[in-house]
């Protein structure tokens, strides 16, 4: 079974070396997923999750890839990366189906009329010899709409290999002035060939569709924390900062120090994504974070009694024979 079976992504997903390669550069390297609200750090170019590199730089002021001096001051959103991402985690899944059937590669001139094979052979697009007939193109000598192919039979018209190339995912082939509308469609699984418009000029036309955007709607953020010098605050000081922020003020110094600092860090980082939550959800998850942290601090503790228990009454034996042993040297 393969991870992305079991619900888990991973590069090896893919049995091309190239897919792997572009997978694997997409992904954090700090967490190994791919990456959310990308960051970029200006001292080094170097790329992370908002949230991984902003834990990173509260803990130690270096790139934890290159060892290079930084600050959260040089951290840049890198939009960009975010939109490839994006783009790229809608159309993975397909990618991965599509990648795993069999290739069926015709060996006649006759199968030409066959639908070509929705296979990954290269990611680079090249010039092709054989037209795509899913759609007609016009004639040099007319200026004619293209029409989609009708169900009669006839000849389509031919178009010049060195206007035709051919998608790097779906390998259909296509006039060159609209590979990359299709490009943008085929990686949202619509891998219908955009229709073309020729002038009398023979300046083609591409036909575009209208991208609109639905903007998040506002949240209420809270206000924003500031990193604090708590060496010279008092324990009573730290419950009031606390409270101003509406965090849980119990437990030991160390534990309130780390509540408010990886606030902090979160809350920097949910500012910096196109979509944050509000701090009433933020808080909630610092809370389950605690909570599971201490949980599985109690049961390393219970363990770890649990052994020497366990280690005890196993050699409970032994030691009775060597205190009486010690008894009688005396």
């Amino acid at each position: 079974m393969s991870l992305v079976d079991t619900g888990f992504d991973d590069p090896t997903d893919f049995n091309t070396t190239q897919l792997q390669v572009l997978d694997e550069h997409l992904r954090c390297p700090i967490c190994k997923e791919l990456f959310n609200t990308t960051m970029m750090l200006s001292t080094c170019s170097h790329s992370f999750c908002a949230l991984c590199i902003r834990r990173s730089l509260s803990a130690e002021q270096k790139c934890p890839k290159c060892r290079k001096e930084a600050v959260e001051k040089s951290l840049i959103h890198n939009y960009d990366l975010d939109n490839v991402v994006q783009s790229w985690k809608d159309t993975r899944p397909t990618s991965v189906h599509d990648i795993s059937q069999p290739v069926s590669i015709p060996t006649h001139d006759d199968d030409i009329f066959q639908p070509l094979s929705t296979t990954r052979r290269s990611t680079r697009i090249h010039s092709q010899t054989k037209p795509n007939y899913a759609t007609t193109y016009p004639d040099h000598r007319s200026s004619n709409t293209v029409q989609p192919m009708s169900s009669s039979v006839h000849h389509p018209t031919q178009a010049t290999s060195e206007n035709m190339v051919e998608c790097p995912i779906c390998q259909q082939s296509m006039q060159q002035a609209v590979v990359n509308i299709h490009l943008d469609r085929c990686l949202k699984g619509d891998r219908s060939i955009p229709v073309v418009h020729q002038t009398t000029s023979q300046q083609p036309t591409v036909m575009t569709l209208p991208i609109t955007k639905s903007k998040p709607s506002a949240v209420y953020l809270g206000q924003r924390p500031i990193q604090q010098v708590f060496g010279v605050k008092k324990d009573k000081e730290i419950k009031s900062l606390l409270k101003s922020y509406h965090l849980p003020d119990h437990g030991d110094r160390k534990q309130m120090i780390w509540r408010y600092t990886e606030y902090v860090t979160m809350w920097n980082a949910n500012n910096d994504s196109e979509s944050p939550v509000s701090a009433h959800v933020l808080i909630q998850r610092l809370q389950k974070m605690e909570n599971s942290m201490l949980a599985e601090k109690n049961n390393q503790l219970k363990r770890k009694t649990e052994d020497t228990d366990t280690h005890r009454d196993h050699y409970k034996d032994d030691y009775s024979r060597l205190i009486d042993e010690v008894k009688r040297r005396k």
